[in-house]
């Protein structure tokens, strides 16, 4: 609506493209701010992330990995096979690696039919951090 409003103001103020334009520079400065507010966003997570992995020198750089990305998306599963293929690696190196965050109390494990399923912990923030 606003944007129809500064093009029909501007038609209407002899072609005075001022309202067009000022609207327009509002909307590049607003999708700055939240691409900034996006970046430090992610920027924190991933600090964060790092941070909790720094706790954990025994976890090698996949299962970090996986770590941020729980963090990062508490609600997302993983499964061996999808591991596996994401890091290139062996099925039973696949399941070491996720068995061993379940160890550790990071990730929940249940099984749906014959594939097992891997989720982070309901409070994983709070358990690393303790």
């Amino acid at each position: 609506a606003q944007y129809y409003r500064s093009f029909l103001y501007s038609e209407i103020d002899d072609n005075d493209a001022t309202y067009f334009i000022v609207y327009n520079l509002k909307a590049i400065h607003k999708a700055i701010e939240e691409l900034n507010a996006y970046i430090e966003r992610k920027q924190k997570e991933k600090r964060h992330a790092y941070r909790f992995a720094a706790k954990y020198p025994s976890l090698n750089l996949r299962q970090r990995a996986l770590l941020a990305s729980a963090l990062e998306k508490p609600h997302e599963v993983f499964t061996i096979e999808t591991h596996a293929n994401v890091h290139g690696v062996t099925y039973q190196t696949a399941r070491t690696d996720l068995l061993g965050l379940r160890d550790m109390g990071i990730l929940e494990m249940r099984k749906e039919g014959k594939k097992f399923i891997f989720s982070p912990v309901a409070d994983i923030t709070r358990k690393l951090e303790a």
